[in-house]
C-alpha cells in the first residue's frame, strides 16, 4: 500500500504565511498577494469611514435594501426653500463608502423614470422606508421589462 494515499494535499494561501517581503514567495502566491486590494488602515478608507459618521451624525440613514419603497426628500440647490419628495421603489444598491448609491424607480404618467441617488449626499435631509417588499435578487432590472403595474405602489 502507498504511504499517504489517502491524504490530501494542503492548500496553502497567503494568509496561513507569516508577513514575508515581496520576492520571496512562489509566483503563484505573490500573485494571489497582489491582488488583495484593502487595507483597512489605508488613509482613504479612514476619510470614507469619518465621513460617513459625520453624515450620520447629521442625518441618520435607514437600512436600505433593494425592494424597498422608500421616500426621499431632496432639496433642489437652485431652489433652497423647497424640499422636493420622490417616492418609489429601490431597483439596485451600490455600496462604495461615502459614495453609495440607491437607484430609484416610479412610474410617472405611464413612463418609467429612474433616478440615481447618493445616500450620503447633503442635499438629501430625510430618507424614509415607507414599505419593504419581499425580493430574491439584488438588482431589479427587470421590472424595466415587465408591466407598469408591478413598478406601482399606493
Amino acid at each position: 500500500m502507498v504511504e499517504g494515499a489517502g491524504e490530501e494535499k494542503k492548500k496553502i494561501s497567503i494568509w496561513d504565511l507569516p508577513d514575508v517581503p515581496m520576492g520571496q514567495l512562489p509566483p503563484h502566491l505573490e500573485l494571489q498577494r497582489s491582488r488583495v486590494s484593502c487595507n483597512k488602515d489605508a488613509p482613504i478608507h479612514i476619510l470614507n469611514k469619518r465621513a460617513i459618521e459625520a453624515s450620520d451624525k447629521e442625518r441618520p440613514t435607514p437600512d436600505l435594501r433593494t425592494g424597498d419603497i422608500v421616500e426621499i426628500k431632496l432639496e433642489v440647490p437652485e431652489n433652497r426653500r423647497r424640499l422636493s419628495v420622490y417616492k418609489g421603489i429601490v431597483i439596485s444598491k451600490q455600496n462604495t463608502g461615502i459614495h453609495t448609491t440607491i437607484r430609484i424607480r416610479r412610474i410617472i404618467a405611464g413612463i418609467g423614470v429612474e433616478i440615481v441617488f447618493p445616500v450620503y449626499s447633503p442635499n438629501i435631509k430625510e430618507i424614509k422606508v415607507v414599505k419593504h417588499r419581499k425580493v430574491r435578487r439584488a438588482r431589479l432590472y427587470y421590472l424595466r421589462d415587465k408591466l407598469p403595474r408591478l413598478s406601482n405602489f399606493k
